[in-house]
């Protein structure tokens, strides 16, 4: 139960660090706000400042969030097991 609380810790990480150190928002200069790693999952069209803006299209794709989430766990199982490795191999 503590290695798979300790896995969900560290994809909840990964997750949240590698789409804030990715995403764009630049919406506010004529372009288009975008999040998402190694897949866009999420996508909003801006058009700045423009007096008469007209309907912004904003694009989610579930299917990309799901590999993202996957990615990132993959990538904590795999930290957590070499951390584990290399945390044993100290104690003998």
């Amino acid at each position: 139960m503590r290695k798979l609380l300790i896995i969900l810790v560290l994809t909840f990480l990964i997750f949240i660090i590698l789409n804030y150190s990715t995403a764009k928002f630049e919406g506010a200069v004529d372009g288009e706000d975008t999040m998402g790693f190694p897949l866009t999952y999420f996508r909003r069209f801006a058009y700045g400042e423009v007096v008469v803006p007209p309907p912004i299209p904003t694009e989610t794709f579930y299917w990309k969030l799901l590999f993202d989430i996957l990615f990132a766990a993959c990538m904590g199982i795999v930290g957590f097991t070499i951390f584990t490795k290399v945390w044993n191999s100290f104690k003998k």
